[in-house]
């Protein structure tokens, strides 16, 4: 039986970032058996649409929910 989920990649990424917004985009795409490239491609996206905000902490960057949408 495949594996399957009820939530696209966008609503796991969104979900991921909410439980830990300090999370390296490598361990979202780690966490979500995604690629990296695939994981950058939707937190743009994301912050596009103004889901998520992204803020540069030195080398990191940090993700805010816009818990409002």
């Amino acid at each position: 039986m495949p594996n399957w989920t009820f939530l696209t990649n966008h609503g796991r990424v969104l979900l991921c970032i909410a439980r830990d917004p300090d999370l390296r985009l490598r361990d979202v795409a780690a966490a979500l058996d995604i690629t990296e490239r695939r994981a950058f491609g939707i937190v743009n996206d994301l912050a596009k649409a103004g889901y998520v905000l992204k803020h540069k902490e030195g080398r990191r960057t940090r993700y805010e929910i816009q818990e409002h949408l």
